[in-house]
């Protein structure tokens, strides 16, 4: 294991870059930093070479005693051809290096891993989370999915794929006055407005803004853009969107019920999937949702593409059991102001 320093993300982008096919946003190198700055969370990017050859790439986050690949996002695992078998070992040194260094270990940066100098190792306690698209550890739970368009260059094309039903709404929400406008650091307010109010709605903690904020303001290789819908000049729908490398999602999205009837939502999606196209991206991903929910059910009118998400662990999660419903129940009834501050720490351990 070598330690290289901080500044190797053109080599990293270079990898992915040469594998043609589009690379979510939870392997952008410019996360570390915006995640780091957010939360605190240190970060370690693996190269995983054999004979000098880059296999592979892996990025992880300490988050107390946990590693995980990637929080707040729906990827992470090894980008790369790596088999099963040979993941779990490079797991199992990376768990050493942490058990045994912790004390010298330096705080963040990018790390060389020779495969042909893996060990076994015992068992260790560190444990370690990695949400990929595939089993690949002990310990798995399967409730979330992700559906995606597959795009062409021409929206044109795009739009007579979509189901009339969905063209039909988008064309409603248009003929409604909703307007919708996109940008960046001017538009926070109102995208964390409705964003807080949908969240606290639905009885969740709420995302700091000062996480949206590094985003927009240090995001690099890739677009980071938000999109307001309004009616009657009020903020009304929301959506937070970031691409890296012909990979375009809708990470953040919000519409305040009140106002659904006017088909917010199906006019900030198409908006968005304009803006994917122009910016030459091959995938729009809806994000991620629990399987079966009526925001999956939501998803699926647009495109019944869909990817599993597996969160694998080294360790047996933890569940809590009933506890989280009647969380949601006691949060709902706090003041929007108060929830957003009780979230600030929590949103570290939330991911």
């Amino acid at each position: 294991m070598q330690y290289l320093g901080t500044s190797k993300y053109k080599v990293w982008n270079t990898f992915i870059r040469k594998r043609s096919y589009p690379c979510p946003q939870a392997f952008n190198p410019s996360l570390g930093a915006i995640l780091k700055d957010s939360f605190g969370y240190q970060w370690y990017y693996f190269f995983i070479y054999q004979s000098d050859i880059l296999q592979g790439l892996l990025p992880l986050y300490k988050i107390g005693k946990k590693l995980v690949s990637v929080p707040h996002f729906s990827y992470g695992g090894i980008w790369g051809d790596i088999d099963g078998d040979l993941f779990r070992r490079i797991i199992n040194q990376i768990q050493n290096l942490f058990v045994t260094r912790n004390q010298d270990f330096p705080e963040s940066g990018y790390y060389k891993l020779d495969i042909e100098e893996l060990r076994q190792y015992p068992d260790l306690d560190l444990k370690i989370e990695i949400r990929e698209q595939k089993t690949i550890l002990p310990y798995t739970t399967k409730t979330k999915v992700v559906n995606y368009l597959q795009l062409s260059n021409n929206p044109e094309v795009v739009w007579k794929q979509l189901d009339a039903n969905i063209r039909r709404k988008v064309t409603k929400a248009e003929n409604n006055g909703i307007a919708i406008k996109k940008g960046k650091e001017e538009l926070i307010n109102d995208f964390f407005f409705v964003f807080s109010k949908n969240t606290l709605r639905l009885g969740s903690p709420i995302l700091p803004i000062k996480f949206f904020r590094n985003i927009i303001k240090n995001y690099d290789y890739g677009q980071a853009e938000i999109f307001v819908a309004y009616f009657n000049n009020k903020p009304i729908g929301a959506s937070f969107n970031t691409s890296y490398f012909n990979h375009y999602e809708n990470n953040w999205f919000a519409t305040l019920i009140k106002y659904n009837h006017l088909y917010t939502s199906y006019a900030l999606h198409w908006e968005a999937i304009k803006d994917a196209i122009a910016d030459n991206n091959q995938i729009y991903s809806f994000g991620r949702s629990t399987i079966n929910s009526g925001t999956h059910q939501y998803k699926q009118q647009w495109t019944k593409k869909e990817q599993e998400l597996v969160w694998n662990f080294t360790h047996k999660p933890f569940s809590v059991s009933r506890f989280p419903s009647f969380g949601r129940k006691i949060w709902r009834l706090l003041p929007r102001k108060l929830a957003i501050e009780i979230s600030k720490p929590v949103m570290r351990w939330i991911y």
